[in-house]
C-alpha cells in the first residue's frame, strides 16, 4: 500500500509538493511514539508492576470512600493486610533496582520529576533516596 502511495505522489504532480514530507514525517512520528510507548511500557513494569508500596499508595489514591459500605471496608481491609505482609526491606531493593533500570532504558525525556529530586537532594544516590521514601512509610 506504502508502494502504490509513493507512486502516486510521483504520478500526481498537484499534489507531490504537499506530500513529499508525508514519509519522513510518517516514519519520524513513529519512531517518536515507539519511545514514548517503550518508556511508557518501562514505567509500568518497573514503577506499577513493581514495588508493592507504591502499588498500595496507588490504591489509597484511587480508593473509592463513596462506595457501598461493606465493600469500602473489604477493600480497606485488603490494603491494610498487604501493607502488613509486607517486607519493606525487599520491596525497597525492588525499588532501588527498578529506579536504577529505568533511568538506564530510556532517554532523560521520560524521567519523571523524583530523578530529580534525587539528584539535587540526594546527590545522585538511589539508595539513599528509597531509604528516605520507606522510612517514611513506617
Amino acid at each position: 500500500m506504502e508502494r502504490e502511495l509513493r507512486r502516486w505522489i510521483q504520478q500526481t504532480p498537484g499534489e507531490r509538493e504537499k506530500l513529499l514530507r508525508l514519509f519522513p514525517d510518517l516514519e519520524l512520528d513513529y519512531k517518536n511514539t515507539r519511545e514514548a510507548n517503550r518508556a511508557l511500557a518501562y514505567f509500568a513494569e518497573s514503577f506499577l508492576n513493581g514495588p508493592e508500596l507504591i502499588q498500595l499508595a496507588l490504591s489509597i489514591l484511587n480508593f473509592d470512600f463513596e462506595g457501598e459500605r461493606k465493600t469500602v471496608e473489604a477493600n480497606l481491609k485488603a490494603i491494610v493486610e498487604k501493607y502488613a505482609n509486607l517486607d519493606l526491606e525487599i520491596d525497597k531493593e525492588v525499588f532501588t533496582a527498578m529506579v536504577k533500570e529505568y533511568r538506564s532504558k530510556v532517554d532523560s525525556t521520560y524521567l519523571p520529576e523524583f530523578y530529580g529530586t534525587i539528584a539535587t537532594r540526594y546527590g545522585g544516590n538511589d539508595k539513599a533516596y528509597a531509604d528516605s521514601l520507606y522510612a517514611a512509610s513506617n
